[in-house]
């Protein structure tokens, strides 16, 4: 799902995407004339494989998430940042966007990548 930054309102805007097993459920909004937040919750279930084995198992995911998104790149002073409602976000952490839209299925997929990427240990598969 591609969302046009330009028909985004201050209003918050339902989201439900699903990519690989993963579920990312919650609300978009601009926050300012160029940075958008998206706060939701990422769950589902995503096959790993375990660190110490190989052996593959499923995951069960459910966290949390806030992305704050900006059209174009951020231009920021300071390291951290107050928006949206006395939110702190991270400068380093924006996801920048040169084409004017927001990407929830690469989004999404690359947060799979992620937890593929991470370690994980069969015994440990409910935490």
């Amino acid at each position: 799902m591609k969302l046009e930054m330009r028909k985004i309102g201050t209003g918050p805007k339902p989201i439900h995407v699903e990519v690989g097993g993963l579920c990312l459920e919650g609300e978009l909004w601009r926050v300012d004339s160029k940075l958008f937040l998206l706060e939701g919750k990422l769950h589902g279930v995503v096959e790993v494989a375990c660190a110490s084995s190989g052996v593959l198992f499923n995951k069960s995911i459910t966290q949390e998430v806030l992305f704050c998104f900006s059209d174009g790149i951020y231009q920021g002073a300071q390291r951290e940042q107050h928006i949206g409602g006395g939110r702190l976000v991270d400068t380093m952490d924006i996801v920048e966007s040169l084409d004017g839209c927001i990407d929830l299925n690469a989004l999404l997929l690359a947060e799979v990548q992620s937890i593929h990427s991470d370690y994980h240990y069969k015994d440990q598969s409910n935490s």
